[in-house]
């Protein structure tokens, strides 16, 4: 699974170094089951900003001031975020909900011979929390599953996958990961649970022929999986009401330029995007 990464994202209709890049296309969705009704929002693909919302009445959010909801938003230029914060009390299983967006861009090779072509990408600090008002264990049949899960794959083939469960509640719980870890930190309180770290990497996607393309796709979802016993959570990548201080994700496909990466602190990444 892949983990979050914060990056520039080129997202505009351009030509680089003799290299057609196509302009990007976005999808979003938010969808849920509340008491064994399911309900969605999807939205796209679109060549412009794409935004999906869902509330499930008869829940709540952690903090209890609104409904359970889910919110996703993805913009063309690459930057996009999700959230889904949900606690049920209906008493039946299967209870859900999910967020997710995907980017895609494809770039043509028309320079005249092979060029070697790189993703640049960026992940903004994720967070899962748990919120357990029934004492809840990590063997507990009612135990709640929170999760956020980002995807970069080249051509069909994954490149980068970053993947966490926080499952349980206050009487114990774990945290699983799968892929790239983004350095998890413990977070106590009535709603526990972990917050991540920023992420940017380049990612070598190798040679490209003349007149052959490559297509990159990046995915995230933020999900809350739960039975209805006053249990629930909040997973988060960025924050959809708020993309230019908080963005999810961002990322550019281009050449190689051989640019050498340097660590940047989350507040030097926050800059890029005010």
């Amino acid at each position: 699974m892949t983990r979050f990464v914060t990056a520039a994202l080129v997202g505009f209709l351009a030509t680089v170094n003799g290299t057609a890049t196509s302009a990007q296309t976005v999808f979003s969705t938010v969808e849920g089951v509340n008491g064994g009704v399911f309900t969605s929002d999807p939205q796209g693909p679109s060549g412009s900003a794409v935004n999906s919302g869902l509330s499930f009445a008869g829940s709540a959010s952690l903090d209890f001031s609104v409904d359970g909801f889910g919110e996703a938003v993805q913009r063309p230029d690459g930057v996009g975020a999700v959230l889904a914060d949900a606690l049920f009390a209906n008493g039946q299983t299967g209870n859900y909900v999910e967020a997710r967006t995907s980017w895609t861009d494809t770039a043509t090779n028309t320079s005249g011979g092979p060029i070697d072509y790189v993703f640049n990408f960026l992940i903004t600090p994720p967070s899962l929390r748990i919120g357990d008002y029934a004492g809840i264990s990590d063997t507990s049949p009612q135990r709640p599953d929170i999760s956020f899960h980002v995807t970069i794959s080249a051509n069909n083939v994954v490149v980068f996958e970053a993947e966490a469960h926080l499952i349980g509640g206050d009487v114990s719980h774990v945290l699983n990961e799968t892929g790239t870890s983004l350095t998890p930190s413990f977070v106590a309180g009535s709603e526990f649970g972990y917050d991540f770290q920023a992420y940017s990497d380049i990612l070598n996607l190798g040679t490209v022929a003349n007149n052959s393309s490559i297509t990159v796709v990046y995915e995230m979802v933020a999900r809350v999986d739960t039975p209805g016993y006053e249990v629930g959570g909040r997973a988060q990548i960025g924050d959809p009401f708020d993309l230019d201080g908080t963005p999810g994700f961002s990322g550019t496909l281009m050449p190689d330029t051989t640019v050498a990466i340097e660590n940047s602190t989350w507040g030097q990444i926050k800059s890029q995007y005010r």
